[in-house]
């Protein structure tokens, strides 16, 4: 008899700590990968499955395939932003320390390409292959500057605004937008002339061209507000709240995702449609930019000031919306910031910019798949920074998994209940 009820016992036990493991891991991480110092923007290169992760402190860019470390290029001045260009197969680097882009073949530094002070910013003209890379003219200057880059060689320098933060190419028109965060304005480039500068809200951080409408969209950081941009007109502007810090297209529904961060509450997605506000979606704390999986027809946003603890470790989170519904919280490691969705196998890379680690996350249930996608351009923060991590003290706070994990456990509690009281009653019948 005392061996039933032990059996009971850690059957239940079983039961317990397997379906809070597999609800906690129902996430499927499949790697952690070790890269440089503050992680902060990546590339895919389709050419090779290559992912370019830029590591700001380690003056480096580690190179992945999957989950295997191909090589750590260094030699680098603080590398902040990442673009590829299909084109040529070339990975472009800003160095926001040197006054230099890099320009990368395969693991190969092929090129160091003087630009001026403090790069940050880059773009890609589709229709003629040229990369935009926004500036500063001066430290005191009023306004900046965008070089056009063909191959290897700049071939124009464009006046724009004060701070050219973030790009978006409109492929209807052939023009490049660039978010002028310092004066808050767009400016607006036609191969090698701005044409026009547009008044948008106040900090423009994030920027994306919606193919469905040819309009632009802005995520402007101190009104709490986004500007859309029809051509070179100003059209509307929609009050989002908090502060805007990202955008992203699904290209399922043509719907626009903006990422805000509400100080003092959790973070929200807004989901525009056209002009009008269609959906809010509460997330965790401080949430990054979004990105758009085109496997799943989900949008994805890492939320860095969030925290839970698993095994003694403090673990932020990704969110999962899946059209206006956050469907799942997955734990991706400490201080999530910049993420990637691998097009050829849906996996999303995730930068954790205090580990220096980079998590692969294989995406979620299906709901729905698109052949295109566009997410917003922002630049990594050009100066140094720490990232805020806060507790979740309310359960409601807690990512999905973990309360159904909490659920199975109250189950499995009342199971090992029920199967020691039987065990009592027939331990007292046979006395």
């Amino acid at each position: 008899m005392r061996n039933f009820v032990i059996a009971a016992a850690l059957i239940s036990l079983f039961l317990v700590s397997g379906s809070g493991l597999a609800l906690v891991h129902a996430d499927s991480q499949t790697a952690t990968v070790k890269v440089g110092t503050r992680p902060l923007a990546m590339a895919y290169d389709s050419a090779n499955g290559y992912v370019y992760v830029a590591g700001l402190d380690s003056n480096s860019v580690t190179v992945l395939s999957g989950s295997t470390v191909v090589d750590n290029i260094t030699g680098l001045a603080r590398p902040n932003n990442v673009l590829f260009d299909p084109s040529n197969n070339y990975v472009y680097v800003t160095e926001y320390d040197s006054e230099h882009l890099a320009v990368i073949s395969g693991t190969s530094i092929i090129a160091n390409i003087s630009i001026g002070i403090e790069p940050m910013s880059l773009g890609y003209d589709s229709s003629n292959n040229d990369v935009y890379v926004g500036f500063a003219k001066s430290l005191l200057s009023r306004g900046d500057l965008v070089a056009v880059v063909s191959n290897t060689t700049v071939t124009a320098n464009v006046s724009v605004g004060v701070t050219p933060y973030a790009m978006a190419y409109d492929a209807s028109s052939k023009d490049m937008y660039v978010a002028d965060l310092g004066n808050s304005h767009v400016s607006v480039i036609s191969g090698t002339t701005d044409v026009a500068n547009i008044s948008v809200g106040a900090s423009p951080e994030a920027i994306v061209y919606n193919p469905s409408n040819n309009d632009v969209y802005t995520a402007n950081n101190n009104n709490g507000s986004v500007t859309v941009i029809s051509g070179t007109q100003g059209v509307a502007n929609i009050t989002v709240g908090g502060a805007p810090t990202g955008l992203a297209i699904n290209s399922q529904n043509n719907d626009v995702y903006v990422t805000s961060d509400n100080p003092g509450s959790p973070g929200s997605v807004t989901i525009i449609s056209g002009t009008s506000k269609v959906g809010l979606v509460t997330v965790g704390d401080n949430p990054g930019s979004p990105v758009y999986d085109s496997g799943n027809g989900d949008v994805y946003t890492a939320n860095p000031g969030a925290s839970v603890t698993v095994n003694g470790n403090l673990e932020g989170w990704l969110s999962q919306i899946s059209g206006m519904t956050n469907v799942q919280n997955v734990t991706v490691g400490f201080s999530p910031n910049t993420l990637l969705v691998d097009p050829s196998n849906n996996e999303i890379y995730v930068t954790n910019d205090v580990a220096g680690t980079v998590m692969i996350v294989i995406a979620g249930s299906s709901s729905g798949a698109s052949s295109t996608t566009s997410q917003s351009q922002t630049s990594a923060p050009s100066t140094s920074a720490t990232s805020s991590v806060s507790s979740t003290g309310s359960s409601s706070s807690l990512p999905v998994s973990y309360l159904g994990v909490l659920a199975a456990d109250a189950v499995a509690i009342l199971l090992v209940a029920m199967l020691l009281g039987r065990a009592r009653q027939r331990s007292l019948r046979f006395r």
